[in-house]
């Protein structure tokens, strides 16, 4: 997910992304856009913006199909991260 998201980065209004997942209606897929948005380093007005409509609620898995090992938490974004930085961006290195 992250090389797409690293692909497109330019291509993409992510601005118009964040209003199509605030009308999913479901907190952690902001959550999870708002992470891999910072680790990525993109964006960063639309991961504020993000950070700045979470409501404190129970945490969720950034990966739900990666075994639920927790490696790290983000306090910012409600996360368990289950994914080491290596598996989301070790394809940089290439």
């Amino acid at each position: 997910m992250t090389k797409a998201m690293w692909n497109v980065r330019k291509d993409v209004n992510w601005k118009e992304v964040l209003e199509m997942a605030k009308k999913v209606k479901v907190d952690v897929v902001l959550r999870r856009l708002g992470y891999l948005l910072n680790i990525l380093q993109v964006e960063y007005d639309v991961s504020e913006s993000i950070i700045k409509n979470l409501k404190p609620y129970r945490y969720h898995y950034l990966d739900p199909s990666a075994a639920k090992t927790i490696i790290n938490h983000s306090i910012t974004y409600g996360l368990f991260i289950n994914r080491t930085k290596e598996e989301l961006l070790g394809w940089k290195d290439y």
